[in-house]
């Protein structure tokens, strides 16, 4: 069953929404489909920190050397950031 992570870029008002499972992840924007991949094409999914510190955004890289970057509309001092639930559904 997939996660939704409708929380995993700005902009949720318009419509964009992400899903992850442990076999995909994908990312809807606008009705346009941004990011499709299954999830051994994700190399890793990293927390983005300025200064030492946890800004709010990730990103997810895949083998392919592509870059994606999302910000979690969620608090920075979560216990378990977005970025991490994802992270882990994805076993990266």
């Amino acid at each position: 069953m997939p996660t939704n992570i409708r929380r995993f870029a700005s902009g949720v008002q318009n419509g964009n929404v992400g899903y992850v499972s442990s076999a995909s992840v994908k990312y809807v924007a606008e009705g346009k489909t941004i990011l499709d991949q299954p999830a051994s094409a994700v190399k890793t999914v990293d927390q983005v920190l300025m200064m030492g510190n946890p800004t709010g955004a990730f990103r997810i890289v895949l083998t392919s050397g592509k870059i994606y970057s999302f910000f979690s509309t969620g608090s920075h001092s979560d216990d378990n950031p977005l970025y991490e639930q994802i992270k882990n559904k994805l076993k990266k």
